[in-house]
């Protein structure tokens, strides 16, 4: 919770203004004609003016010009203009944090890359500035909804449409052991803690170094929009759900402190797994060759149970990668817009291509295209040298054994999509509102009715100022 919240404060503000309190503003050049201007968040890439160079060559009647926002007060002066009705055709919705995509071995214990920002989703679409885009992925004859990964899509949906395309996505969850976890998916928080109550004394639920903010980050954060329905403007933190999870979080400490070396803490963890006194262990998992792996962590068949939601539904969720492209409601060309967005971010790959791509473990995600996603699964089923790649840390590969993928895995894989509802879509403001207004709560200096009508009315106000 030590991120910054500027940009989304900032969002707030600027996408109130109207042209007429901001008139001093400098704005871009007029657009030309036939010219439709790509917003990057994040520096060029050659990959991209590649794709660009392709486009504007083959196209004869509409060319795409690049407008830099990856410098500190791009993203500032994206939000004026477009306050100032200077809309973009095409835009970044993702600034990369540190300049690069999230690794898929990335576990949640780990701070994601400084730097890191999203644009205001759902916020964006409610003002209609972004465009619903099934009409063009139904449209298109190399994709419509049988040719794409449903669950992810349906997951960055905003009241049925789809404002954003993405190529790829790995999934955050939880897993523990079968024979205690049983093979549910998903779980409330009551009966997570009923069945770590038959565990041996002196378990931990998660890994015994787990903090109270590491848990709030991995547990609460990506799940606390589901208390706000943005569209009627009411939120219901003052829910036995949310309850629930505070009381959960209070049983974590605030710090951890160790005399451990981390190659000694991370040893100790695992042998805690493996000797039954660790119930559970957050992972992210981008690819079906990763299952195999994932099972040797408690030394038997893992179900992935995911986080405790109130109503019992699988808390995993996406995380997206690649370019995360919007087209603007006022794009003056949304079919040539779409042609280069599903290009750069929906295109297919050849067997070749998709085999290479499995050569360097770090590029392997689970693909939104359907036609590479089989394509990866079948060359997963058939490779037998992932141990190595397996698990980039903190848990080493050399703990676990290996085995290759089968069509149970392929089946348990396939659950675990289709499962998934949530994309990871940070509110870092709604975020900060929660946690800071928890504190006392977690302190002892207020008791859990005041600090859950506190932020019910807290967040009552970012709602009302933001819709």
């Amino acid at each position: 919770m030590k991120r910054k919240i500027v940009w989304l404060l900032l969002a707030a503000a600027v996408l109130a203004l109207t042209a007429c309190s901001a008139g001093g503003e400098k704005l871009p050049p007029e657009q030309e004609d036939g010219v439709l201007i790509y917003a990057a968040l994040n520096p060029v890439s050659s990959e991209l003016e590649k794709s660009i160079k392709i486009f504007n060559r083959v196209q004869t009647d509409v060319q795409i010009e690049v407008r830099d926002y990856s410098d500190e007060n791009g993203m500032q002066r994206l939000f004026t203009e477009l306050a100032l009705g200077q809309v973009p055709d095409i835009m970044e919705m993702h600034r990369l944090g540190e300049g690069k995509d999230t690794a898929w071995f990335q576990t949640p214990y780990q701070d994601r890359p400084a730097g890191e920002d999203w644009m205001p989703y759902r916020q964006m679409v409610q003002k209609g500035y972004l465009e619903d885009l099934w009409p063009y992925i139904e449209a298109d004859p190399e994709l419509g909804r049988d040719g794409v990964l449903m669950p992810p899509l349906k997951a960055a949906e905003i009241n049925g449409g789809l404002y954003m395309l993405f190529s790829d996505v790995s999934i955050t969850t939880m897993i523990g052991p079968e024979r205690v976890v049983g093979t549910r998916s998903g779980w409330t928080f009551d009966e997570m803690l009923e069945t770590f109550s038959a565990m041996p004394e002196g378990s931990t639920i998660m890994r015994y170094n787990a903090t109270r903010e590491d848990m709030f980050s991995m547990l609460c954060a990506p799940l606390l929009e589901q208390y706000v329905d943005w569209e009627t403007g009411q939120n219901s933190f003052d829910s036995q759900g949310f309850r629930d999870m505070m009381e959960f979080l209070s049983a974590f400490p605030a710090e951890f402190k160790t005399f451990l070396s981390q190659e000694e803490l991370e040893a100790e963890i695992v042998e805690r797994m493996l000797t039954g006194h660790q119930m559970l262990e957050a992972i992210t998992t981008a690819a079906l060759w990763y299952l195999p792996g994932v099972d040797t962590f408690f030394g038997e068949r893992a179900t992935y149970v995911g986080y405790p939601t109130a109503d019992g539904s699988l808390g995993s969720y996406f995380s997206l990668h690649g370019s995360k492209l919007a087209i603007s409601s006022t794009c003056q060309n949304k079919d040539a817009a779409w042609d280069f967005m599903r290009q750069t971010v929906a295109k297919k790959y050849g067997s070749t291509e998709m085999r290479n791509l499995h050569t360097h473990g770090e590029e392997i995600k689970t693909p939104i295209v359907r036609k590479n996603y089989e394509m990866a699964n079948r060359l997963d089923m058939k490779d037998t040298l992932r141990a190595e790649l397996l698990y980039g840390g903190p848990l080493k590969t050399s703990y676990f054994k290996w085995q290759q993928c089968n069509q149970d895995h392929l089946q348990r894989y396939e659950n675990l999509i289709n499962n998934t509802t949530q994309i990871y879509w940070p509110n870092s403001e709604l975020s900060a509102i929660v946690w800071e207004t928890a504190g006392p709560y977690f302190t002892g200096d207020k008791t859990l009715d005041e600090t859950v009508s506190l932020i019910q009315n807290r967040v009552q106000l970012y709602v009302n100022e933001n819709r």
